[in-house]
């Protein structure tokens, strides 16, 4: 026998009825509208996304390009990480994509914002489209106006999704070759990346990592300690002074770099390997405008890309001695012939095969095809060093 239905009574019913008429309460009309207007601002585009690229990829030129796209992440970059949770870093450069026959993933010339989130979504599984995950997805494109040909015109610049783990990969490359520093039965080895008259000494200088020159993957890098700078297995080229950036865990910004007072010039040139540097970068859009560029290890040059510029916080950790926070301009670089290894710490990278324009010190890389660069502007800059003089100038020899 089916159950007979409950009946209510004359009281609760003229209750739910009442209810029923009852308007709504302002609290509850408010958070309706809300949801409606939220829904609707996210659904809304300001324009024709592939025309706006179309825009962005032939209207302004590669230098307007980059110039907006790093707008764009120095405006948004913190936004853009609050509001995905995935993302964990923003920067800019240029688009990698994998080599169909080779397989090598190589730099196209296509400056794009890069997201760096904290696992990348496989490109063969489809998106949920009515789900929580689907409101995660990153966008394809960042939308910004731009003056071209005299008009305020809507641009499109794309966007790059990277893993997370490649960049965690990224390792300092201190040791066996070339250069050697050493202090109380002590050393770490490197490259020294170029020697700098100093405006406010006679004796020239080398330039290297602060890690090889102050051995701090092997000490604590909180104090200064004279070290022997000498060709691997020669006679001693110099010793080290306390000009050098700040480094270590407490400090606001890391800056690897140090310098040596030379001793011997014969050693200096020998160590230096007949490279001549003549100038230096000044800025990061010189950088990305390269086709290519070399990196110039113990080894032999590396043929690179420059393919990023990193203006988020980098962690670095640096051997047992913690790890520490490198907030100034970074260069990410490609390479796909040869990998960057131990032992390639402080060195060189220039525009041409044999010298040119220095464009940083390399100072570590995943080993693979990604290295990690101080931008020659900062390595240069006096006024990033302790122990220098106000008005103080360097310029490479």
């Amino acid at each position: 026998m089916p159950a007979r239905a409950r009946k209510r009574s004359p009281a609760r019913r003229d209750a739910g009825k009442s209810a029923a008429r009852r308007p709504d309460s302002k609290a509850a009309r408010s958070q309706r509208w809300a949801a409606r207007v939220e829904r609707r601002t996210k659904e809304r585009s300001p324009g024709d996304a592939p025309e706006a690229a179309r825009i962005f990829r032939e209207r302004l030129s590669l230098a307007e390009q980059l110039a907006l796209t790093r707008e764009l992440v120095e405006t948004r970059g913190a936004e853009l990480c609050r509001a995905y949770r995935d993302v964990v870093a923003v920067s800019y450069g240029l688009r990698r994509r994998r080599n169909d026959d080779t397989g090598a993933r190589e730099v196209i010339r296509e400056p794009c914002v890069t997201l760096v989130v904290k696992k990348k979504w496989p490109k063969k599984k489809k998106w949920p489209t009515n789900s929580r995950v689907a409101k995660l997805r990153l966008p394809e494109h960042l939308f910004a106006y731009w003056t071209a040909d005299g008009t305020r015109t809507l641009c499109a610049v794309g966007t790059d999704v990277e893993d997370v783990a490649e960049r965690a990969a990224i390792r300092p490359h201190a040791a066996p070759r070339k250069i050697v520093a050493d202090t109380d039965a002590v050393s770490t080895s490197g490259v020294i990346t170029c020697a700098v008259d100093r405006s406010t000494s006679s004796d020239p200088h080398a330039v290297s990592c602060q890690h090889v020159f102050n051995l701090s993957e092997v000490l604590a890098p909180d104090r200064f300690r004279p070290a022997t700078v000498r060709i691997d297995g020669g006679a001693k080229l110099g010793t080290t002074e306390d000009v050098r950036g700040p480094f270590g865990d407490a400090v606001a910004q890391s800056l690897d770099c140090q310098l040596a007072l030379v001793t011997d010039s014969g050693q200096l040139g020998a160590a230096l390997g007949g490279l001549r540097i003549d100038g230096h970068l000044t800025n990061p859009d010189q950088a990305l405008a390269l086709a290519q560029c070399w990196i110039h290890t113990p080894d032999g040059p590396i043929v690179s890309s420059v393919k990023e510029v990193v203006h988020s916080e980098y962690g670095f950790d640096y051997g047992n001695k913690g790890a520490h926070d490198i907030r100034h301009e970074m260069l990410f670089l490609v390479h796909t012939a040869s990998p960057t290894k131990p032992g390639y710490s402080g060195s060189p990278v220039s525009t041409q095969e044999d010298g040119g324009d220095l464009i940083g010190m390399h100072i570590g890389g995943n080993e693979t095809d990604l290295s990690i660069v101080i931008p020659a502007w900062h390595v240069l800059d006096p006024g990033r060093y302790s122990s220098t003089q106000p008005g103080e100038t360097w310029t490479t020899r």
